[in-house]
């Protein structure tokens, strides 16, 4: 036999063999897994709940049994969570029920289970009287962006800063200019959002008048 034909008997063979393996391997093998089911975590009466998209598996996170309304003075307890790229943590903002929202609300960082909850941005002087407000994580999962609003009186200053998860690096990435409420006490600008583009090369804000619900801007 010659060499040529020697090399074509043995690629038939390869065929066979491969064709023949294939063709034995269990139909279980050759088909991916199934996705995992995606979580939601929310806000439900100053608590934080979680359950799958289908609606299973619902757990209440954070202040179990804890259960509060929005009342006269804004809403209380454990609200706006955002799960970090991993979906290991979450980061959310806590109003205290023995205060205004207006004067103050803490950041929290927390495993996405509810378990290890802590406060950042705490102890901090320049930052007290300040109300945090619609924290996200930046597109690695490195940092968070959020708002921040200080009032003094009648003058208050928004703001978007950055900081580490472990409240580090704080860094102030735009300020609003300083408003300060005046007769008829019907228009008063600030920043109520902020979000990184997935690039995190650009950063929309939205600022909102705080008397009126449909006097909004991109």
């Amino acid at each position: 036999m010659s060499s040529s034909a020697a090399r074509f008997v043995f690629a038939v063979a390869c065929l066979l063999v491969l064709a023949f393996s294939r063709a034995s391997t269990p139909a279980s093998a050759l088909t991916p897994p199934p996705p995992e089911k995606a979580q939601i975590v929310y806000s439900n009466g100053g608590r934080l709940v979680s359950m799958g998209a289908d609606g299973s598996n619902r757990a209440v996170l954070t202040r179990e049994g804890k259960v509060t309304w929005p009342g006269p003075v804004g809403q209380t307890g454990d609200f706006a969570p955002a799960v970090s790229p991993d979906g290991q943590r979450m980061v959310f903002v806590r109003a205290n029920p023995n205060r205004s929202y207006e004067d103050e609300t803490r950041l929290m960082v927390a495993f996405v289970d509810g378990s290890g909850v802590r406060e950042i941005l705490a102890n901090r002087p320049n930052l007290t009287r300040s109300r945090r407000q619609s924290p996200h994580w930046t597109p690695e999962g490195s940092r968070l962006v959020l708002v921040k609003e200080q009032t003094r009186g009648r003058k208050s200053v928004s703001s978007v800063i950055t900081i580490a998860a472990d409240g580090s690096g704080l860094e102030t990435l735009f300020t609003y200019p300083a408003q300060v409420d005046k007769p008829p006490f019907n228009r008063r600008l600030a920043l109520r959002g902020a979000q990184l583009s997935p690039d995190g090369s650009k950063l929309l804000v939205e600022v909102d008048n705080v008397y009126m619900d449909d006097d909004s801007h991109l």
